[in-house]
């Protein structure tokens, strides 16, 4: 489990990087603008959240979400916004190349969050649903064993001899 906590701690600062290259890039280059401006809203909307998962996974011991792929992803990312400084006007079939691949970098983190973090979710709520569950049981084989609670008339009442039911 201590994998999967740095795991966690991994996918947030690769989650960082690709953040931090994105803001940077963005107002510096022209040429990708828009693709960088729908990047960059994504990875605001999602930076609360990315910090908090990764938090509270490492509280509670929590197993990876399958982040692997994407990291890997968002690692190249983050090197492809970088390079988005460096072309120049008359490299402009880089210019195609580059804004299909961010694009496609915006696709792709966007996929897995309205999927395999929904699938993730759903496994989580069902898990917590099946120790609730588990709890209750616990707590209903107590009550059975334990003696129903006398009434402070019944405690009055032995005291002079008389039996209550």
């Amino acid at each position: 489990m201590a994998a999967d906590a740095a795991l966690g701690a991994a996918f947030g600062a690769v989650f960082t990087v690709l953040y931090d290259a994105v803001k940077d890039v963005v107002g510096k280059v022209r040429k990708f603008k828009p693709i960088l401006e729908d990047l960059e809203s994504t990875l605001n909307n999602l930076a609360p959240m990315v910090d908090e998962i990764r938090q509270l996974s490492e509280q509670l011991d929590l197993p990876e979400v399958k982040t692997k792929r994407l990291m890997k992803r968002m690692e190249k990312g983050a090197k492809l916004v970088r390079k988005c400084l460096k072309i120049r006007w008359w490299n402009s079939c880089f210019i195609v190349g580059y804004s299909t691949e961010l694009k496609e970098l915006d696709e792709e983190i966007r996929r897995f969050c309205q999927v395999d973090l929904q699938v993730h979710n759903t496994r989580n709520v069902l898990k917590t649903l099946e120790q609730v569950k588990h709890i209750g049981k616990g707590v209903d084989s107590l009550r059975a064993r334990a003696e129903p609670p006398r009434s402070i008339f019944a405690s009055l009442f032995s005291c002079f001899g008389f039996t209550t039911y």
